[in-house]
């Protein structure tokens, strides 16, 4: 088959910074091709941007979440501040409006709910995955939300902000804020171990 594995050695005294989320180079003689965005103006999207191909490299609009049994899948659209709620089964795209710059975003490990922050705003969305709806949205959850992230029991859920240095920890079925935790600068990726007794920022 034509699936590949890029291995890189950085080396030892490399310094590393953030970059757009890194492309595999395609196979000799071949190109890639965007088939499909939920950034895409027909959807309701704030239109699709075009990637290098010299480096490789396609601007991130969206963070993609799929429900269990994979009937559904749910992107979060910074570009347009909506969710795109995408039923496998029929084919149809429904656009959720929301708060402003939706980037972090996840799924209850039931299914039930779709939990988006709002990077540009400091709010957070819950959506019903039945009826595509927002059903709550909690105006301040911290300064520049980026994701969400669901222990496997449902009971928790953690938020980092970017901004603020810190990560939100919320009981998801009451929907109420424990605490918070302080980390370095700007938090971002959460790692919640599968016995979710201990999680990596």
């Amino acid at each position: 088959g034509e699936d590949r594995l890029l291995l890189v050695n950085l080396g030892a005294k490399l310094s590393l910074g953030t970059f757009s989320e890194p492309l595999l180079a395609p196979p000799a003689g071949r190109r890639w091709s965007l088939l499909w965005s939920s950034e895409e103006p027909r959807y309701g999207g704030g239109g699709v941007a075009a990637f290098d191909e010299r480096r490789w490299r396609l601007q991130a609009e969206c963070a993609f979440v799929l429900a269990p049994g994979g009937k559904k899948a749910f992107t979060a659209n910074i570009g347009s501040d909506t969710v795109t709620m995408i039923d496998a089964s029929s084919g149809q795209v429904t656009q959720i409006p929301v708060g402003k710059g939706p980037e972090g975003i996840d799924i209850t490990p039931d299914g039930r709910q779709v939990w988006v922050a709002h990077r540009a705003d400091g709010g957070l969305s819950i959506i019903d995955t039945a009826t595509g709806k927002v059903v709550r949205t909690l105006e301040k959850v911290g300064d520049m939300p980026i994701r969400v992230r669901f222990t496997p029991d449902g009971d928790r859920a953690l938020i980092s902000c970017a901004n603020g240095g810190e990560v939100a920890l919320y009981d998801a079925r009451r929907i109420e804020e424990l605490g918070r935790i302080k980390t370095g600068e700007m938090p971002v990726g959460i790692l919640v171990v599968p016995g979710g007794h201990r999680a990596f920022v």
